[in-house]
Protein backbone atom coordinates (compact mmCIF):
# COMPACT_ATOMS: atom_id res chain seq x y z
CA UNK A 1 0.00 0.00 0.00
CA UNK A 2 1.66 3.43 -0.75
CA UNK A 3 1.65 6.77 1.18
CA UNK A 4 -0.74 8.06 -0.36
CA UNK A 5 -3.22 5.40 -0.08
CA UNK A 6 -2.41 5.31 3.73
CA UNK A 7 -2.91 8.68 3.87
CA UNK A 8 -6.59 8.92 2.39
CA UNK A 9 -7.37 5.74 4.49
CA UNK A 10 -6.56 7.75 7.45
CA UNK A 11 -8.14 11.01 6.62
CA UNK A 12 -11.59 8.51 6.21
CA UNK A 13 -11.01 7.40 9.86
CA UNK A 14 -10.48 10.78 10.75
CA UNK A 15 -13.52 12.02 9.08
CA UNK A 16 -15.71 9.28 10.71
CA UNK A 17 -14.24 10.44 13.85
CA UNK A 18 -15.30 13.75 13.69
CA UNK A 19 -18.37 13.18 12.34
CA UNK A 20 -19.18 10.90 15.73
CA UNK A 21 -17.60 13.38 17.97
CA UNK A 22 -19.37 16.52 16.44
CA UNK A 23 -16.54 18.46 15.53
CA UNK A 24 -17.59 20.27 12.43
CA UNK A 25 -14.29 22.58 12.19
CA UNK A 26 -12.13 19.39 12.02
CA UNK A 27 -14.69 17.88 9.12
CA UNK A 28 -13.98 21.27 7.47
CA UNK A 29 -10.59 20.95 7.90
CA UNK A 30 -10.66 18.04 5.80
CA UNK A 31 -12.23 19.44 2.53
CA UNK A 32 -10.76 21.86 -0.51
CA UNK A 33 -13.07 25.13 -0.56
CA UNK A 34 -14.66 24.12 -3.86
CA UNK A 35 -15.89 21.00 -2.44
CA UNK A 36 -18.71 19.73 -3.86
CA UNK A 37 -21.22 17.56 -2.50
CA UNK A 38 -23.84 15.56 -4.13
CA UNK A 39 -26.77 13.18 -1.91
CA UNK A 40 -29.95 12.02 -3.25
CA UNK A 41 -33.32 14.20 -3.51
CA UNK A 42 -31.34 17.67 -3.55
CA UNK A 43 -29.38 19.69 -5.71
CA UNK A 44 -25.10 19.80 -5.44
CA UNK A 45 -24.00 21.86 -2.38
CA UNK A 46 -20.60 23.31 -1.26
CA UNK A 47 -18.79 24.16 2.01
CA UNK A 48 -20.76 26.89 3.25
CA UNK A 49 -23.97 24.45 3.07
CA UNK A 50 -22.69 21.89 4.40
CA UNK A 51 -21.62 24.01 7.39
CA UNK A 52 -24.44 25.47 7.84
CA UNK A 53 -26.61 22.32 7.49
CA UNK A 54 -24.42 21.01 10.35
CA UNK A 55 -24.58 23.82 12.87
CA UNK A 56 -28.20 23.41 12.68
CA UNK A 57 -28.44 20.18 13.82
CA UNK A 58 -25.26 20.23 16.26
CA UNK A 59 -26.04 18.76 19.51
CA UNK A 60 -29.72 17.26 18.15
CA UNK A 61 -28.52 13.65 16.98
CA UNK A 62 -26.07 11.48 18.50
CA UNK A 63 -24.62 9.51 15.51
CA UNK A 64 -22.38 6.15 14.94
CA UNK A 65 -20.47 5.89 11.44
CA UNK A 66 -18.64 1.98 10.50
CA UNK A 67 -17.27 2.47 7.41
CA UNK A 68 -15.24 -0.11 4.85
CA UNK A 69 -13.12 1.09 2.10
CA UNK A 70 -13.85 -1.15 -0.53
CA UNK A 71 -11.17 0.78 -3.07
CA UNK A 72 -8.72 3.31 -3.41
CA UNK A 73 -7.15 4.45 -6.92
CA UNK A 74 -4.45 7.34 -7.14
CA UNK A 75 -3.52 8.81 -10.30
CA UNK A 76 -1.08 11.78 -9.56
CA UNK A 77 -2.41 14.42 -7.10
CA UNK A 78 -6.32 12.56 -7.83
CA UNK A 79 -7.74 9.73 -6.02
CA UNK A 80 -10.78 8.28 -5.70
CA UNK A 81 -12.06 6.06 -3.22
CA UNK A 82 -15.40 3.67 -2.78
CA UNK A 83 -16.34 3.38 0.48
CA UNK A 84 -19.48 1.12 1.99
CA UNK A 85 -20.94 3.35 4.76
CA UNK A 86 -23.36 2.83 7.78
CA UNK A 87 -24.87 5.70 9.67
CA UNK A 88 -26.84 5.18 13.04
CA UNK A 89 -29.01 8.07 14.33
CA UNK A 90 -30.66 8.68 17.69
CA UNK A 91 -32.24 11.53 18.56
CA UNK A 92 -29.78 13.43 21.58
CA UNK A 93 -32.88 13.24 23.83
CA UNK A 94 -34.09 10.32 23.20
CA UNK A 95 -35.91 7.98 20.40
CA UNK A 96 -35.99 5.54 17.43
CA UNK A 97 -32.65 4.94 16.34
CA UNK A 98 -32.25 5.40 12.12
CA UNK A 99 -29.98 3.42 9.85
CA UNK A 100 -28.71 4.32 6.74
CA UNK A 101 -26.14 2.53 4.30
CA UNK A 102 -24.84 2.43 1.00
CA UNK A 103 -21.67 3.29 -0.37
CA UNK A 104 -19.65 6.74 -1.18
CA UNK A 105 -17.63 7.96 -4.25
CA UNK A 106 -15.10 10.02 -3.01
CA UNK A 107 -12.95 12.40 -5.08
CA UNK A 108 -9.90 13.78 -3.30
CA UNK A 109 -6.72 15.97 -4.22
CA UNK A 110 -3.52 16.05 -3.40
CA UNK A 111 -2.34 19.75 -1.99
CA UNK A 112 1.22 21.68 -2.22
CA UNK A 113 2.09 20.78 1.06
CA UNK A 114 1.26 16.73 0.75
CA UNK A 115 -2.30 16.69 2.23
CA UNK A 116 -5.05 14.67 0.66
CA UNK A 117 -8.32 16.60 0.88
CA UNK A 118 -11.81 15.93 -0.04
CA UNK A 119 -12.93 17.38 -3.14
CA UNK A 120 -16.11 15.73 -4.63
CA UNK A 121 -18.21 13.77 -2.66
CA UNK A 122 -21.38 11.67 -3.68
CA UNK A 123 -23.15 9.93 -0.87
CA UNK A 124 -25.84 7.15 -2.20
CA UNK A 125 -26.54 6.12 1.50
CA UNK A 126 -30.54 5.47 1.68
CA UNK A 127 -32.59 4.33 4.88
CA UNK A 128 -32.61 0.94 5.61
CA UNK A 129 -36.01 -1.04 6.46
CA UNK A 130 -37.13 -0.93 10.33
CA UNK A 131 -37.64 -4.03 11.88
CA UNK A 132 -41.52 -4.56 12.37
CA UNK A 133 -41.78 -5.77 16.07
CA UNK A 134 -45.92 -5.54 16.21
CA UNK A 135 -47.14 -7.45 13.08
CA UNK A 136 -50.91 -6.41 13.38
CA UNK A 137 -53.62 -6.48 16.04
CA UNK A 138 -56.38 -9.39 15.86
CA UNK A 139 -59.76 -8.91 17.65
CA UNK A 140 -61.56 -11.81 18.91
CA UNK A 141 -64.96 -12.07 19.61
CA UNK A 142 -66.74 -14.15 22.03
CA UNK A 143 -69.69 -15.67 20.59
CA UNK A 144 -72.17 -18.44 21.71
CA UNK A 145 -72.32 -20.75 18.80
CA UNK A 146 -68.45 -20.90 16.37
CA UNK A 147 -70.36 -22.69 13.79
CA UNK A 148 -73.01 -20.47 13.52
CA UNK A 149 -70.64 -17.24 13.46
CA UNK A 150 -68.68 -18.79 11.14
CA UNK A 151 -71.78 -19.55 8.85
CA UNK A 152 -72.67 -15.55 9.32
CA UNK A 153 -68.75 -14.16 8.57
CA UNK A 154 -69.30 -16.46 5.61
CA UNK A 155 -72.20 -15.55 4.15
CA UNK A 156 -72.12 -11.83 4.72
CA UNK A 157 -69.20 -10.35 4.86
CA UNK A 158 -67.04 -13.73 2.86
CA UNK A 159 -64.63 -14.55 5.09
CA UNK A 160 -63.24 -18.40 4.88
CA UNK A 161 -62.71 -20.14 8.36
CA UNK A 162 -59.99 -22.06 10.28
CA UNK A 163 -61.84 -23.68 12.71
CA UNK A 164 -60.36 -25.78 15.95
CA UNK A 165 -61.91 -28.11 18.18
CA UNK A 166 -64.28 -31.06 17.45
CA UNK A 167 -65.46 -30.79 13.59
CA UNK A 168 -69.14 -30.66 14.78
CA UNK A 169 -68.61 -28.37 17.65
CA UNK A 170 -65.28 -26.05 17.07
CA UNK A 171 -64.40 -23.56 20.01
CA UNK A 172 -62.36 -21.41 17.86
CA UNK A 173 -61.66 -19.90 14.09
CA UNK A 174 -60.12 -18.05 12.72
CA UNK A 175 -61.17 -15.74 10.05
CA UNK A 176 -59.26 -14.55 6.77
CA UNK A 177 -60.24 -12.46 4.01
CA UNK A 178 -58.40 -10.51 1.28
CA UNK A 179 -55.28 -10.39 4.53
CA UNK A 180 -57.76 -9.27 7.11
CA UNK A 181 -58.11 -11.46 10.19
CA UNK A 182 -60.65 -12.08 12.89
CA UNK A 183 -60.68 -14.48 15.70
CA UNK A 184 -64.04 -16.23 17.11
CA UNK A 185 -63.98 -17.39 20.98
CA UNK A 186 -66.62 -20.01 22.02
CA UNK A 187 -67.84 -17.88 25.37
CA UNK A 188 -68.07 -19.65 28.51
CA UNK A 189 -70.65 -17.62 29.74
CA UNK A 190 -74.07 -16.26 28.98
CA UNK A 191 -74.01 -14.10 26.21
CA UNK A 192 -74.04 -10.63 26.85
CA UNK A 193 -77.44 -8.21 25.83
CA UNK A 194 -77.48 -6.82 22.61
CA UNK A 195 -75.56 -3.14 22.22
CA UNK A 196 -78.43 -0.69 22.72
CA UNK A 197 -78.75 3.75 22.25
CA UNK A 198 -77.51 5.87 19.05
CA UNK A 199 -73.72 5.04 19.83
CA UNK A 200 -73.06 1.20 20.78
CA UNK A 201 -69.68 0.64 21.63
CA UNK A 202 -67.57 -1.25 18.34
CA UNK A 203 -66.26 -4.75 18.43
CA UNK A 204 -64.17 -4.52 15.58
CA UNK A 205 -63.37 -1.91 12.68
CA UNK A 206 -62.67 -3.34 9.06
CA UNK A 207 -61.41 -0.72 6.71
CA UNK A 208 -62.45 -1.67 3.17
CA UNK A 209 -62.26 -0.62 -0.62
CA UNK A 210 -65.60 -0.40 -1.74
CA UNK A 211 -68.31 0.25 1.24
CA UNK A 212 -71.44 0.32 -0.88
CA UNK A 213 -70.32 -3.08 -2.34
CA UNK A 214 -69.98 -4.73 0.26
CA UNK A 215 -73.33 -3.46 2.28
CA UNK A 216 -75.15 -4.60 -0.77
CA UNK A 217 -74.13 -8.07 -0.34
CA UNK A 218 -74.47 -7.70 3.64
CA UNK A 219 -78.34 -6.67 2.97
CA UNK A 220 -78.72 -9.63 0.49
CA UNK A 221 -77.52 -11.90 3.16
CA UNK A 222 -80.52 -10.72 5.38
CA UNK A 223 -77.81 -9.40 7.77
CA UNK A 224 -78.50 -5.79 10.30
CA UNK A 225 -76.63 -3.37 8.06
CA UNK A 226 -77.02 0.53 8.48
CA UNK A 227 -76.96 3.13 6.28
CA UNK A 228 -73.76 4.18 4.72
CA UNK A 229 -73.03 7.37 6.17
CA UNK A 230 -70.26 10.28 5.63
CA UNK A 231 -68.26 11.00 8.29
CA UNK A 232 -66.43 14.51 9.30
CA UNK A 233 -62.69 12.61 9.27
CA UNK A 234 -63.16 11.67 5.27
CA UNK A 235 -64.94 8.06 5.54
CA UNK A 236 -67.86 6.47 4.19
CA UNK A 237 -68.97 3.93 7.03
CA UNK A 238 -72.07 1.33 7.95
CA UNK A 239 -72.26 -0.98 11.26
CA UNK A 240 -73.64 -4.40 11.20
CA UNK A 241 -74.39 -6.71 14.22
CA UNK A 242 -73.09 -10.24 14.27
CA UNK A 243 -75.73 -13.10 15.78
CA UNK A 244 -73.57 -12.41 19.14
CA UNK A 245 -74.53 -8.76 19.32
CA UNK A 246 -70.90 -7.94 18.38
CA UNK A 247 -70.94 -4.35 16.55
CA UNK A 248 -68.54 -3.79 13.42
CA UNK A 249 -68.07 -0.94 11.30
CA UNK A 250 -66.96 -1.16 7.80
CA UNK A 251 -65.39 2.14 6.41
CA UNK A 252 -64.16 3.29 3.32
CA UNK A 253 -61.39 6.75 4.13
CA UNK A 254 -59.95 8.57 1.69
Amino acid sequence: MSDDEKAIRELIRTWLEATESGDLDRILSLTTDDVVFLTPGRPAFGKEAFAAASRASAGRFAIRSTGEVEEVEVRGDVAYCRTRLTVSIRPAGGGEETRVSGRTLTVYRKQPDGRWLLARDANMLTPEPRPRAVLGAVPVLQVADVTASIAWYRDVLGFSADPFGPPDAPVFAILRRDGAELMLQKSCREPAPRATGPEPPLAAYLRVSDVQSLRAAAVAASAQAGPIEAREYGCREFSLIDPDGHVLVLGQCN
